[in-house]
């Protein structure tokens, strides 16, 4: 995801090698990815758009579930897989099926 934040906190005398270790970028980049996480979750579990969205981003979802050992359970959820009859259903209830 991309976008622009604004934040009055972030100190402007950082030189490109201490930005990166401001605390208060770490606080703002935990909140980013915590609000997102809620959103694509929230948008998974009304099944609303998600069907585009796991169309446009599935893949990297898939690569994330593989790379990211921190969010792995929380990508997992997320993952859709393609039965029989030509719907996508979550990993959960594949396993729950079997």
């Amino acid at each position: 995801m991309e976008g622009v934040v604004d934040s009055k906190d972030i100190p402007l005398s950082n030189s490109h090698q201490t930005f990166p270790q401001n605390i208060i970028l770490r606080v703002i980049k935990k909140n980013l990815v915590k609000k997102c996480w809620e959103m694509v979750a929230e948008m998974a579990e009304k099944r609303h758009g998600y069907k585009m969205f796991y169309e446009q981003f599935g893949e990297c979802l898939k690569l994330g579930a593989h790379e990211d050992a921190k969010n792995r359970t929380k990508v997992a959820e997320l993952l859709r897989l393609h039965t029989t009859n030509d719907e996508q259903i979550s990993l959960k209830r594949y396993v729950d099926r079997k």
